[in-house]
């Protein structure tokens, strides 16, 4: 059985999934919690919040946790930004992610 990897796929269909989280308002917070994850979610909350206010935000976890550091910076982000967040844990969340949910 062949599995499919994000290599196989054309760029188009990442982008097309991308495209398809964002106008839905969907944000994932997913692996550790370090420097490059973190700046990650936080550039799309903070995207989301300047094209839309109003409209709540899916914030889904499903982490180990990782760092005290980063995830303030988060919690931060989150207490900042207008739009309501809405959290889901999928999966596994433990440490720092228990924190954020």
């Amino acid at each position: 059985m062949h599995q499919t990897s994000l290599e196989d796929l054309p760029p188009s269909a990442f982008l097309n999934g991308m495209m398809k989280q964002n106008a839905e308002r969907i944000v994932y917070l997913s692996g550790d919690i370090n420097e490059h994850s973190i700046w990650n979610v936080i550039s799309q909350l903070i995207s989301l919040a300047n094209s839309d206010n109003r409209s709540p935000v899916q914030l889904i976890i499903s982490t180990f946790g990782g760092s005290v550091h980063e995830m303030l910076s988060l919690y931060d982000t989150l207490k900042f930004i207008p739009c309501p967040i809405h959290t889901l844990i999928l999966g596994k969340c433990m440490s720092a992610g228990v924190l954020l949910a």
